[in-house]
């Protein structure tokens, strides 16, 4: 079976099992359509079944994930479809890569606090390009932009930034709210 990643999952949201999820642009009018989706865990294909997608809220429910709980094993996970599911080429449509998209599985490191984490993924937003870190197992979005990187080693794999103060506690301080 040809899957095809489109996205990623991220943080739960709600009492009810929703999962926030960031959804490649091309495939977005796709997923509301979808019978079945896959989640990479560790490295297996599992497939669920989406109940519903809100695209203006990037939130999804999945068939049998009902709690916070259940939802968090399946946050920072890569989404995949069946390539026969997708109707267009998607080798075809010219997918352009984004500034920073090579900069994944590169390491931040802040002036001030030093290595902070692994690039997981890059994402790509209206306004701009942000880092997907997972910091003491809390997702973080670091935006990625001339006014914060300072330097890139490309040899070390290393991305030298200088972040506002309180950035990385915004995102690890607070407990997960519904």
């Amino acid at each position: 079976m040809d899957l095809i990643i489109i996205g990623n999952t991220l943080k739960p949201k709600g009492l009810n099992g929703e999962l926030r999820v960031a959804i490649k642009d091309q495939y977005l009018e796709l997923l509301p359509k979808l019978s079945v989706l896959f989640l990479n865990l560790n490295g297996t294909s599992v497939p669920y079944f989406p109940e519903q997608f809100n695209v203006d809220s990037g939130l999804i429910k999945l068939e049998e994930v009902d709690t916070p709980e259940t939802a968090k094993k399946l946050s920072s996970k890569e989404i995949l479809v069946r390539r026969e599911d997708i109707p267009f080429d998607p080798t075809s449509i010219g997918l352009e890569v984004t500034e920073y998209s090579h900069l994944k599985e590169f390491t931040i490191v802040d002036e001030l606090l030093g290595d902070i984490g692994t690039i997981l993924d890059v994402l790509e937003y209206p306004q701009q390009e942000m880092a997907l870190l997972e910091i003491d197992n809390h997702e973080v979005l670091i935006p990625l932009n001339d006014t914060y990187i300072t330097s890139v080693d490309e040899d070390k794999r290393q991305v030298f930034m200088n972040l506002p103060d309180g950035l990385i506690d915004l995102h690890t301080s607070n407990d997960e709210t519904p």
